[in-house]
């Protein structure tokens, strides 16, 4: 309907491995953490001479950014007088608050949040840790698995490429980094990580980027 031509299909993971390799053609293993609003997945795909296959993959579906969100929903809610009495589209507009918030304390220590009553809350780094602390520690059990499964097959990781907007809260990335021993690879933004390597494979489709 819009137009475009559809040249391949290409899932996410080997989308984020293809701009991964891009700045480091050597043949390695790629382990790619996906975790945007809503699923989290954990893919590690070997790269052989510009082929991306797939060793071992893990995740949980509905476990993402929205989650949180409902978190900090809950605690302006519960430490706010009087917020039982909230209406929908109040709630509605607070949720956007809360997101404005958390996407902000990934790159700062605090952030205001107003409230339906007219007053604004600080939400400081710190408070928002501890109340989604739960929720980043989720990441441990998919990866966990996947890096069971490399061991079983003498695999390791040379590689870590983070995707997805959760992956850019300080909290997720410190953990991640801990538990595979790597560094992300740098240079990568999470946001348009898989956008790039699908931009990438059509280049390569239509002969304007060596394969």
């Amino acid at each position: 309907m819009g137009g475009i031509e559809a040249l391949a299909l290409m899932n996410e993971p080997t989308a984020a491995a293809m701009a991964a390799t891009r700045r480091n053609r050597e043949d390695q293993s790629v382990m790619v953490i996906d975790w945007g609003g809503g699923t989290l997945d954990v893919t590690v795909l070997d790269a052989i001479e510009g082929t991306f296959m797939e060793q071992t993959s893990d995740g949980i579906q509905r476990c993402g950014g929205i989650d949180f969100d409902s978190e900090i929903m809950r605690w302006l809610a519960e430490s706010t007088p009087g917020s039982e009495g909230w209406s929908g589209v109040e709630r509605s507009l607070l949720r956007i608050e809360a997101e404005k918030a958390k996407i902000l304390l990934s790159s700062q220590d605090e952030a205001n949040v107003p409230l339906p009553n007219g007053e604004v809350r600080r939400l400081s780094r710190t408070d928002f840790d501890q109340i989604t602390h739960h929720i980043v520690d989720r990441v441990k059990v998919p990866l966990e698995r996947c890096l069971r499964d490399l061991a079983a097959m003498t695999g390791t990781v040379d590689c870590l490429v983070l995707a997805g907007g959760t992956c850019k809260i300080p909290a997720v990335r410190a953990l991640v980094e801990q538990l595979v021993g790597l560094a992300p690879l740098s240079g990568l933004d999470p946001l348009t990580v898989i956008a790039e390597g699908a931009a990438v494979a059509s280049a390569i489709m239509q002969n304007e980027l060596p394969d």
